[in-house]
């Protein structure tokens, strides 16, 4: 899995004044997602940790609030594994599992007695995306998996009872949030719509419970869990531009928070009750900086600025749960390569007379302005940046040479550069062996 990529942004998180109310008991509806060490110190409830992920390495690293060090850099994982958060043997107690990409093979694993659940067990493939949960309610989490190309749904137990089997729930453009939404100590088959904020949710039985219920837009993420302990899931949304909160209850409509703000444009949103009042919390995590910010329900800071990952390395468990990790802690391509530059006088020549490598020469309209100019993949990575080698040539172009012909950067890429005033803009080079003018 590549790496995660961020921009580079301040952060802009106020600080926020305890508030000491009466908080009720918890509820115990759903299996806990994050508890990794059960009961501890003057905490008798479950409580979710700290968890963080490191695709690169398959690196675990968990500790509890008041930083009790559970795991860490614990292997378990590998470059094509996401983690699958789930208590899959019901002893209370979540476990360290994983779920290849490539193959559909789930390897899980206890903390701390390394009990082995399973290895290796094909439930899925490179098409689908694992969903935790606990369908049954017998309050173990259960091998389910998502088709997002057909919206078909595949889930079984851990001693191998079918559940689910191509169950057509969701469609294309839709990601899976499955959860107890309806108080019965299950999960439910639920899928949220990216483009419009829409929600369809049923139960097992086939009992419906949302059908296009909208709560949320483009660019807002979903963050479903049950925020007002009533045992039963809220669709809660979190718009990354600004850092905003917006919770609702499901079926009442009751509103919980609307537009509050707790994070920002480089935060990855997640959610859990860590401090164990049986709330789910707003959490958010700076992925530049591995730090953590956890505000209650009732306005208490639980967390701030917690540092607790490898800065633009790990990432939160929770983050995959949806499978949009890499659209969370990336930006999008747009970010990397700009608009569309201006046509006029840009040439991609792959071999030079000079040299005979690859030399660019930008639209005179940029001349003298921001000089830069560099290519990008498909994805917007930098893959070389280019050596400026004047602007009195060629009808005063800025020339930019780079160390090898143009075939050798492949095809699909983008040759970036800057605007005068400073905006990045790139020009589409379909094939680096050919030339390009535009």
């Amino acid at each position: 899995m590549k790496l995660f990529k961020v921009c580079c942004l301040s952060l802009l998180i106020a600080l926020v004044q305890s508030v000491t109310t009466a908080r009720p008991l918890p509820s115990t509806s759903h299996p806990m997602l994050g508890d990794y060490n059960g009961p501890d110190g003057n905490w008798e409830s479950p409580r979710t940790d700290f968890v963080t992920y490191e695709p690169e390495t398959g690196g675990w690293f968990i500790k509890t609030l008041e930083d009790g060090l559970i795991v860490f850099a614990e292997s378990w994982g590998f470059e094509t594994a996401i983690p699958v958060p789930g208590d899959y043997n019901g002893d209370g107690l979540a476990d360290l599992a994983v779920y290849d990409t490539e193959t559909g093979s789930w390897f899980i694993k206890t903390v701390g007695s390394n009990q082995l659940l399973v290895f290796g067990s094909i439930w899925g493939d490179a098409s689908m995306i694992p969903v935790p949960g606990d369908f049954d309610g017998d309050g173990q989490s259960d091998l389910a998996v998502y088709q997002p190309a057909t919206g078909n749904w595949y889930i079984r137990t851990l001693d191998g009872r079918l559940l689910v089997f191509g169950d057509s729930w969701g469609d294309a453009g839709m990601v899976p949030v499955a959860g107890d939404y309806n108080g019965d100590g299950a999960s439910d088959l639920a899928v949220f719509e990216l483009d419009t904020g829409s929600w369809f949710i049923r139960a097992l039985d086939g009992s419906l419970l949302a059908f296009a219920e909208n709560w949320g837009a483009k660019g807002y993420y979903p963050v479903p869990e049950d925020y007002n302990n009533d045992g039963i899931w809220d669709l809660a949304v979190y718009y990354q531009t600004t850092g905003e909160w917006f919770i609702k209850t499901l079926g009442s409509n009751e509103l919980l928070i609307f537009g509050q703000v707790w994070g920002d444009e480089t935060m990855i949103p997640s959610s859990g009750d860590f401090d164990g009042d049986g709330f789910a919390d707003k959490a958010v995590y700076n992925y530049e900086t591995g730090t953590w910010y956890v505000r209650s329900m009732d306005g208490r800071a639980i967390s701030f600025g917690n540092v607790w990952g490898i800065p633009s390395s790990t990432v939160p468990s929770q983050a995959y749960m949806h499978g949009e990790a890499d659209e969370l802690a990336a930006p999008a391509l747009e970010e990397l390569i700009g608009a569309r530059g201006p046509g006029g006088g840009f040439i991609w020549k792959p071999i030079s007379e000079g040299d005979h490598k690859l030399v660019v020469l930008l639209p005179a309209s940029l001349t003298d302005g921001i000089r830069g100019a560099w290519i990008a993949d498909a994805e917007g990575t930098l893959v070389e940046t280019g050596r400026f080698s004047g602007d009195t040539h060629n009808g005063a172009r800025e020339h930019y040479r780079f160390s090898q012909k143009g075939s050798g950067y492949g095809n699909d890429i983008y040759l970036v550069s800057y605007d005068r005033s400073g905006n990045i803009i790139h020009w589409p080079i379909p094939s680096g062996a050919n030339r390009w003018d535009y």
